[in-house]
């Protein structure tokens, strides 16, 4: 009886040990993030920008300027967005706690909005340049706005000047016959595989498929069919005249 009181007791004393918070002992996770000092940045931030779901990133900062790297709460940072033009507007939010003290902003749109006012609060206090401001419309996913320029284009994706891989890669052909590409690929590749045959004219996408098995094929035709709502192919026919999918390959990746 004696020794069962005395570990009851002993478990008692130990439970409160654990209670008790030694002084320093959490500081980390009791770090608060500074509304005026936190980072904000990213694609999602600019107008030009249009992609099925625009992000941003938000990196929160202590008052003294050093960067949290640990999550300050999953619910620390709200977002919101308005139009000054709109009594309401319908777009989908997501804020993603990466547990290193930064969270991804996610939002997509269903209609184009002017002037899109971005509101990031930590307590009600605006977060560094909040509201950020998109000028002029912003575009959705869904709408068919073609930049009839690609240098400008490219310039508002931030595109690369060149992709030295697959300048590496194309660098072992000497020459590339496209006509030659289109009568030889569906005979010899045609019967057995799932090839899809794809060909943009007037800004308009046209497939014709080979082989049994070509539902994959949903994933070339949905990214084609967004870069013709963002920007026109028609100076760019010639290069565009032929793509060949091996979508054998793309369900080999899933």
């Amino acid at each position: 009886m004696c020794l069962r009181l005395f570990s009851w007791l002993l478990l008692l004393f130990c439970l409160d040990l654990f209670r008790r918070e030694l002084p320093g002992a959490h500081a980390d996770s009791v770090t608060l993030p500074s509304a005026a000092k936190t980072l904000v940045w990213g694609p999602g931030l600019e107008t030009n920008i249009v992609l099925p779901a625009r992000f941003f990133y938000v990196q929160a900062v202590d008052s003294s300027g050093r960067n949290l790297t640990t999550s300050p709460g999953e619910n620390t940072f709200e977002v919101k967005m308005v139009s000054p033009v709109e009594q309401f507007t319908r777009i989908w939010i997501q804020v993603l706690d990466r547990k290193d003290g930064s969270f991804l902003v996610r939002y997509r749109m269903y209609a184009t909005y002017t002037d899109l006012h971005i509101h990031i609060l930590l307590k009600n206090k605006p977060v560094a340049k909040s509201p950020f401001i998109l000028k002029g419309p912003v575009y959705h996913e869904g709408c068919d706005c073609p930049q009839p320029s690609g240098p400008v284009w490219e310039a508002d994706m931030h595109c690369p000047q060149s992709f030295p891989q697959i300048e590496r890669d194309l660098a072992l052909y000497a020459s590339v016959d496209p006509d030659r590409n289109a009568q030889e690929i569906p005979q010899r590749f045609g019967q057995r595989q799932s090839l899809c045959h794809y060909t943009v004219q007037d800004n308009k996408v046209y497939v014709r498929t080979f082989g049994e098995h070509v539902g994959f094929r949903i994933f070339m035709d949905a990214i084609l069919l967004s870069l013709t709502r963002k920007l026109s192919f028609r100076g760019l026919q010639a290069r565009m005249c032929n793509i060949f999918m091996n979508m054998q390959e793309c369900s080999s990746l899933i």
